[in-house]
């Protein structure tokens, strides 16, 4: 068919890349659009390139995407025909302007929709503007014209679209930097604004002013839009590139998720274009995401092979992007394993030349007869094993298949070939049955022999040879069980050879059944596993030390690692995963084996690499290295955990990235965990966990939990979500169990116990999963159980009552099994009913239809379980008593448990509290925390294991706290030796492991929550006796900080003015000393170094609160570096909290004020250098500190004098006697007062600073403020009459006479408190005039009547004899007046 079989109607439209036509196809009427695209001007390599693009864009079959129907060459030009639509956007626009937002949104929804569905097929649009967009029949949204700017004029693409109008072009588009598809997201959302607004966002008649305005200009939104629109909008208008909102979570974005209605009616078009015989190809877009190439599977061009790799990269640089291109711009390194050495070059290539190379000869009638005879023979054992010894009998097995090896795919012409080959594949399978080929044999001659069948069958471009495919892994996968019996170099060739095969598996797409993908999968998985299986054997044994052989395997098995590594081998399994889950989608229910085998060999990847990075070392946890006294280096631990991170970690994001992102992959997890076998399903549920502890995020995904979705209780755990899944498993468990405890299974029945114990297993992963989950939420501000289980009722009932009888602790028995299961039962328990908010925190409103605490231990039971008592441990079988107590690596056997007592007390109320108490509990805590030892066992049976993990520890610690109001404190804080156990857990070693500490409870989340609760725990006598009378912290600065929670567990416990508190104050001189002695000073301090800035302010505070009530507490932070430069330089940064910053000044302060000792110290802390930023603060508090500090620092030497001119720090207190803040001014006063005492040194600096003081002195001010205005005056004469002239010409005696005017007044009026104090403004300013009569200048301006008959009068009348001394002291500088008075 050509253009002859179409009628031109009329032209409709031109464009760069030619005209368009409206046009009718002959006979049939069909109303069709002609685009002619002339060769003229074209190169060789365009016109070529346009080819290509034809082809790829000629399947693209989607409703929101105008079809292309047929393509047509002549020598001349090409012609494109497509579908017609009846309008364009940009008309629509020209008309009315703009919008609705309902109409916008409507419009979007399916631009979204033709967007997603191009990205996912690698392909950008490059032109998304109103005039390519067009409106077809019934409303129905049409994106056209895609691909051919591009490949017009490749490589002027950008400057060509600047000459146009750029109005519609991502940043990265005009600044010509390179771009990827968000870019067309950038575009979409400049489209949807002009719809609403009637112009795009950044419009302007001149081109280059635009490109400016598009590179550096906010966007502006109109208030009229609603948040969903303006936060869909701000999420593609985003400038950096990589922060734009896309796929997957774009299309979950409210604005453009599909509702009910909308879906229906989307697929009933489908169902109607069916019914018409069109393709309804873009149906499955759902499941297609753009990090999967899945859908590559149905296009040549974007296949695995090599040719089509060639082409799609040719392809991506014309026109349409390849699957590299459209993630990134520019190639980066791909990871390696560290320390592992790579497989040499020569090697690198063997898969390309196995077999001989002798070119192998056809098949001939009388090869096919032997090998028939060969099969007949090799059916029983007997006969299998004499061809197996029989070394020509396995060549003319072999030979078919060097056929392959040698000719690749051209062996496949034969029809011979494939019944050959298929018939050496049988034969090779009896033989492996038989245990008759020797590994040697399998590893030299079998294996290089089958990988060039598979080889070549992959590259067919026929479907028939599916069956030969799926035969060649079936025989694999024996082949690699027998040949990894032996690793050496020859078996790692194959194996490399292998996984580079596996990527052309990801892209075959001749297999409708997926039976090639789960053979070819099953290969990988059996080869990793048991590589992580060998390289722990060999680890475990030490083999790899003493043996030299061993040794060498291990380094084999290492670079095999290594390679699948660095050949992205997990890149391509997630691609297996997208897959498995988008056949699972389209109903394809023979998928799930495959996903479960892709999870197995991603464990097993992960699993080998954990063991090479580990070197068979196991992670302890952080309170078990520092009750081990090891040595723990403050930086942190140059150990395992580091080299696990760098070995494993970028794999684990790898994966937790790709679930997140990949609704497909969410998919083939659910049915792997529903679906797969013992191996499979524990697969599962560790990668997940990983994910879980690598990424919290992951929680929400497995929850089915939207990011978008911000209920006080959220939803999670429904049917179809992994959370369901697991429940699943624990519900089965739990029955089983039942079953067994009412005699349905017999204890003597083997099969049936085992079967037990490995279920039990799978549930006691299940149950640690459902924790890491439930800590997950937690940490993403997720609150209720609802999010795990459901709100529906019935379904919380059975889930939890499920978890409860796999905790009850008469279910935990001797069995290790079982006691590995109750305790990960009630980790789980009580992670997720810790969910719920405490009633004591806010209105007690819970998620689930029962109190929490019906589903746990009671707290005596909890007591045993935690610390057995000798009968107990006693019972225990000797390899329960010998554990180390880690569940896994990341928790704790002693967990749940003490998860459980918290659960109590934060439901259980007063009574609760008080239980816990009569039960020893704050003593078993702090037995757990020392070490689990208990000295009062000299001659019994130990629990020598640390059985709690960071997470447990923080638990632990807040049940501790809850519990001090209950009697508790005397136990726990006026103790030494328990003192002593809770400070090491805030030591440099302990922060320093919890530091690098990858689970919950550990990285700076960790140690912030540690510190915390533990300044809590000390804080809590300060904080029950703040209002006490006979407490001795008498400073008002000192109650500036209470820890949180704890006036409410007073509350709680009705303690406020109670007998404890009582108890509390008459020993807290008590509780000071032994602070004192169990130096507390030095962990406080020690701690800050390993904290954010952010963290620093409650071990700050209680270091006030220590400085302020003793000298002792003030040395002891010096000694320990509390005022180094460094730790200064970090808590007075501009980017320091201000309550840091305030505490910082106060205990500079007050360290000033105690004694000139302390002065050195500060002026090596080079505190001045922070003034000048502290003077200026813009928080008025900050302002009042920083003049009092320094005020302090003059208060008893002129040491700081110098250095204060220095960094000019008298210009600034100077401004500070006119700051807008009461506070301030006063202190302000206060310090320029004792900037003048000891000396006149600063004298002529000060002098400004007399305008300011005789304002404050004639102002509204505070007594204490003019009282400071006035001591500053009196100093400024004091040690010389430099600055009498400017006192007297500034007004400042008038001023003070003004004052000894208004206040003596009101002395003689009244017995007023505040003139009885000593600094009342009347006694400083009567002292302030003595110090200036000593000099003749102020003398004489003194020598007025009214001064002297007012002070008469005051003198005479006044009882106070203060003012009497002050006034004679004045009146004796004039000799007159003294005669006057005689």
């Amino acid at each position: 068919m050509g253009v002859e079989n179409y009628h031109v109607v009329e032209l409709v439209g031109e464009g760069s890349f030619g005209k368009v036509y409206k046009g009718r196809r002959k006979y049939t009427g069909q109303t069709v659009a002609l685009k002619f695209i002339l060769k003229h001007g074209k190169s060789d390599k365009d016109i070529e390139n346009l080819r290509q693009e034809i082809e790829i864009l000629r399947n693209l079959k989607h409703e929101n995407i105008i079809e292309m129907l047929d393509a047509f060459e002549s020598p001349q030009e090409f012609c494109v025909v497509t579908e017609f639509a009846q309008g364009e956007l940009f008309e629509i626009l020209e008309d009315d302007k703009h919008l609705p937002e309902a109409q916008v949104q409507a419009i979007a929804k399916q631009l979204v929709r033709a967007l997603h569905y191009l990205h996912s097929h690698r392909i950008i649009h490059r032109d998304m503007k109103p005039q390519n967009i067009l409106i077809g029949a019934g409303g129905i949204v049409k994106l056209c014209d895609f691909g051919f700017a591009r490949a017009m004029s490749c490589n002027t693409m950008v400057l060509r679209s600047i000459k146009g109008t750029p109005l519609y072009m991502a940043p990265e588009l005009v600044r010509e930097q390179p771009y990827n598809h968000t870019a067309d997201l950038w575009s979409l959302g400049v489209i949807l604004y002009e719809l609403y607004v009637g112009q795009p966002p950044f419009y302007t008649n001149s081109v280059y002013t635009l490109i400016r305005h598009i590179v550096k200009d906010p966007v502006k939104y109109p208030d009229s839009m609603s948040q969903n629109f303006k936060s869909f909008l701000k999420g593609l208008l985003n400038k950096v590139s990589q922060n734009r909102l896309t796929w997957p979570h774009l299309l979950e974005h409210p604005f453009v998720r599909e509702n009910v209605e909308e879906l229906e009616a989307r697929e009933a078009r489908a169902r109607t274009d069916a019914a018409r015989g069109c393709d309804a190809a873009w149906r499955g877009e759902v499941n297609i995401t753009l990090s999967s190439p899945a859908s590559n599977r149905t296009d040549p061009q974007l296949s695995g092979s090599p040719a089509g790799r060639t082409r799609s990269r040719d392809i991506g640089n014309k026109g349409v992007e390849s699957p590299a291109s459209i993630d990134q711009c520019a190639s980066t390194p791909r990871p390696t394993v560290d320390n592992l050495q790579p497989l040499s070059t020569s090697n690198a290539g063997c898969e390309e030349t196995f077999g001989h190379a002798i070119e192998a000869q056809p098949t001939s009638k009388s090869d096919t007869l032997i090998l028939e005879k060969i099969e007949t023979t090799s059916r029983t054992s007997k006969g299998a094993q004499a061809i197996g010894q029989d070394r020509g009998a396995v060549a003319h097995i072999l030979h078919p298949l060097r056929n392959f090896n040698v000719k690749g795919t051209a062996a496949l012409s034969n029809e011979q070939a494939d019944v050959s080959g298929s018939q050496a594949l049988r034969i090779l399978s009896n033989l492996l049955a038989a245990g008759a080929l020797t590994a040697k044999t399998v590893v030299d001659d079998v294996l290089p022999s089958v990988l060039g069948l598979i080889r070549a069958t992959l590259g067919a471009s026929a479907a028939q040879h599916v069956s030969l495919l799926i035969k060649g892994f079936g025989v694999l996968k024996k082949l690699i069980e027998v040949g990894s019996s032996k690793v050496e170099s020859n078996y790692s060739h194959h194996s490399v050879a292998l996984l580079r095969l596996y990527p052309q598996v990801i892209s075959y797409k001749h297999d409708s059944s997926g039976r090639v993908l789960y053979e070819a999968t099953a290969c990988v998985t059996l080869l990793l596993t048991r590589l992580a299986l060998g390289l722990a054997k060999l680890i475990s044994t030490g083999a790899h030390r003493n043996d030299e052989a061993a040794s060498q395997e291990g380094n084999i098995m290492s670079q095999i690692v290594g390679q699948a590594k660095s050949l992205d081998t997990m890149e391509q399994l997630c691609l297996c995963l997208t897959i498995a889950g988008s056949n699972i989608g389209s109903g394809a229910g023979s998928s799930a084996p495959v996903a479960a085998e892709a999870c197995k060999a991603i464990w097993g990847l992960i699993s080998a690499l954990n063991v090479i990075s580990t070197r068979g070392q196991k992670q302890n946890f952080p309170l078990a290295q520092i009750r081990a006294n090891r040595e723990v280096k403050p930086d942190g631990m140059e150990s395992m955990e580091s080299r696990t991170e760098s070995a494993i970690k970028p794999q684990i994001e790898q994966v937790a990235e790709a679930l997140m992102k990949s609704r497909d992959i969410q998919v083939a997890v659910c049915y792997a965990l529903l679906h797969g076998s013992e191996s499979g399903l524990s697969s599962v549920i560790q990668i997940l966990l990983r994910c879980c502890q690598m990424s919290p995020r992951v929680c929400d995904v497995l929850s089915g939990i939207s990011q978008y979705d911000f209920a006080s209780f959220a939803n999670g755990g429904v049917d179809g979500t992994a959370v369901a899944a697991i429940f699943r498993l624990v519900l089965l468990c739990s029955n089983a169990a039942a079953a067994k405890e009412t005699g349905s299974q017999t204890a003597t029945d083997s099969e049936s116990t085992a079967k037990s114990s490995s279920f039990e297993n799978l549930a006691t992963q299940s149950c640690l999963l459902l924790s890491a989950i439930a800590q997950g939420l937690r940490i993403l501000g997720r609150h209720g159980a609802s999010c795990m289980l459901t709100s529906l009722q019935p379904k919380q009932h059975d889930r939890l009552v499920a978890m409860a009888h796999l905790a009850a602790p008469e279910r935990v028995v001797s069995e290790i099994t079982s006691v590995q299961l109750g305790a990960a039962a009630t980790l789980a328990l009580a992670s997720i009913l810790l969910l719920e908010r405490t009633p004591t925190n806010v209105p007690a409103v819970c998620s689930i239809a029962e109190a929490p605490s019906n589903f746990i231990p009671q707290i005596s039971g909890i007591r045993s379980l935690i610390l057995p008592s000798d009968s107990e441990i006693n019972e225990l079988k000797p390899g329960l008593k010998t554990q180390d107590g880690m569940l896994t690596s990341w928790h704790g056997f002693q967990d749940g448990y003490v998860g459980a007592l918290k659960l109590w007390i934060n439901w259980g109320g007063i009574l609760s509290i008080e239980q816990a108490c009569s039960s020893n509990i704050p003593q078993v805590l702090i037995l757990l925390l020392a070490g689990g030892h208990d000295t009062t066992r000299k001659h019994g049976p130990q629990l020598s294991a640390i059985g709690l993990s960071p997470g447990g520890v923080l638990w632990a610690l807040s049940v501790l706290h809850s519990c001090l109001p209950g009697g508790a404190f005397r136990e726990v804080l006026f103790t030494k030796e328990s003192l002593n156990v809770v400070l090491s857990l805030m030591g440099e070693p302990h922060l320093a492991c919890l530091r690098v500490w990858e689970g919950f409870g550990g990285g700076m989340t960790g140690v912030r929550e540690t510190v915390n609760l533990i300044v809590d725990i000390l804080e809590f006598p300060f904080a029950a006796t703040q209002h006490s009378s006979n407490s001795p912290l008498t400073s008002s600065s000192l109650i500036h900080s209470v820890a949180p929670g704890t006036n409410s567990i007073l509350s709680r416990k009705g303690f406020e003015n109670g007998e404890m508190v009582k108890a509390i104050a008459t020993e807290l001189p008590h509780y000071l000393q032994i602070l004192q002695e169990v130096y507390v000073i030095g962990p406080l301090v020690d701690c800050l170094k390993l904290l954010d800035i952010k963290d620093f302010f409650k071990p700050v505070s209680l270091i006030v609160r220590l400085v302020q009530n003793s000298k002792n507490f003030a040395d002891g932070s010096l000694k320990q570096g509390f005022l180094s430069s460094a730790l200064l330089a970090k808590m007075l940064n501009k980017d320091s909290p201000k309550e840091v910053v305030l505490d910082v000044l106060i205990i500079v302060s007050d360290l000033a004020r105690l004694s000139k000792e302390f002065y050195g110290p500060i002026a090596e802390a080079n505190i001045l250098d922070f003034m000048k930023f502290l003077l200026n603060h813009p928080d008025a508090n900050v302002r009042s500190k920083s003049c009092n500090a320094l005020g302090n620092m003059c208060r008893h030497t002129p040491f700081f004098y110098k250095e204060m001119v220095k960094h000019d720090i008298v210009n600034m207190l100077i401004d500070r006697c006119a700051d807008p803040d009461r506070r301030t001014r006063k202190f302000a006063c206060f310090a320029v007062g004792n900037a003048a005492y000891h000396s006149d040194y600063l004298y002529e600096h000060l002098k400004r600073c007399i305008p300011h003081l005789t304002n404050l002195l004639l102002g509204d001010e505070e007594e204490k403020t003019k009282a400071n205005a006035a001591g500053a005056l009196s100093n400024l004469v004091r040690n010389s009459s430099r600055l009498c002239e400017d006192i007297i010409s500034k007004g400042a005696i008038q001023a003070l006479l003004q004052v000894i005017t208004d206040y003596s007044n009101a002395a003689l009026g009244s017995t007023a408190r505040s003139e009885a104090s000593n600094d009342s403004p009347l006694k400083i300013a009567l002292f302030s005039l003595g110090n200036m009569c000593i000099h003749a200048p102020c003398r004489q301006y003194l020598r007025t009547p009214e001064l002297f008959q007012t002070l008469m009068r005051l003198q005479q009348e006044s009882p106070d004899p203060t003012i009497i001394k002050y006034i004679s002291r004045i009146i004796s500088k004039f000799p007159e007046a003294s005669m006057q008075r005689g």
